[in-house]
């Protein structure tokens, strides 16, 4: 390591998340995001209830997960259980609500849970789903965010396997 670069890590614990950073170059001053920064949750977080389209019974646990995992469902009603990302290019068209597809699988109604785990800065979460939809609540993400920011931590040494 040349003296102009800098080794730096970052833990920080925060409303039931973990932050974990990785060895990284040291940004430019006033360049913090270049600095790559992972969140997840520090224990599992459960909720079930009734989906909103549907009405069946459905259950979800959110899990911790590694760094770099980014947020990926996973239909544990299925044999076998399917992943699916959740990302942009997962979606399909659905009026009036977010639905994510990989294969024959979908998961409906993902809108409220995925705008909680944004608000809440999460990065990297594995969402377990027994059935077809999400469960349903108020209209907000409190359902979701409440529990979820209820976590707190244990303290998280950075590793090696954060590093990009």
């Amino acid at each position: 390591m040349s003296p102009n670069e800098k080794q730096t890590t970052a833990t920080q614990e925060n409303d039931g998340l973990t932050r974990r950073g990785s060895p990284l170059a040291a940004a430019p001053a006033g360049d913090l995001a270049a600095a790559p920064r992972q969140r997840t949750l520090a224990s599992v977080v459960r909720v079930s209830g009734k989906g909103l389209l549907l009405g069946e019974e459905a259950a979800i646990e959110i899990h911790p997960a590694e760094p770099e995992t980014g947020i990926v469902f996973e239909r544990v009603d299925l044999s076998p259980p399917v992943r699916i990302p959740a990302t942009a290019d997962c979606t399909v068209q659905r009026p009036r609500r977010t639905t994510l597809k990989m294969g024959d699988a979908t998961i409906e109604t993902v809108e409220h849970l995925l705008s909680a785990v944004a608000g809440l800065q999460v990065d990297n979460a594995v969402i377990r789903l027994r059935g077809p939809e999400v469960p349903c609540g108020d209209g907000s993400s409190n359902r979701w965010s409440t529990p979820a920011s209820s976590r707190r931590p244990p303290p998280v040494a950075p590793s090696a396997s954060a590093s990009r």
